[in-house]
C-alpha cells in the first residue's frame, strides 16, 4: 500500500522527514502525491508546514476553517 501511495500512509510525526518526503515527491513529479500529502498535514498538527508550502503562505495567512477553507483576515478589534 505505502508503495503504491506514499502520501496516504506516510508518517507524519517527524516534520523533517515529511519536508524531505515532499521535496522527494516533488522531484519526482508526483504533483498528486504532494497534494495528498499537503492536505493531510493541518490535521497531524503540522500546520506550519502546510503553510510554507508556496500556494499556502499568502492563502492561509489567516488560518484555516474546519472545512478547509482559508480563514478570512481579521484584526484585533474583531476579537472583542
Amino acid at each position: 500500500m505505502l508503495a503504491r501511495n506514499p502520501a496516504a500512509h506516510a508518517d507524519l510525526t517527524d516534520p523533517d522527514a515529511v519536508a524531505r518526503l515532499l521535496g522527494a515527491l516533488r522531484e519526482a513529479g508526483a504533483g498528486e502525491q504532494v497534494e495528498t500529502l499537503v492536505n493531510r498535514l493541518p490535521a497531524e498538527g503540522l500546520f506550519d508546514l502546510f503553510r510554507k508550502q508556496p500556494w499556502n503562505e499568502r492563502r492561509y495567512k489567516f488560518g484555516r476553517e474546519l472545512d478547509g477553507a482559508p480563514a478570512p483576515s481579521w484584526d484585533w478589534y474583531d476579537l472583542g
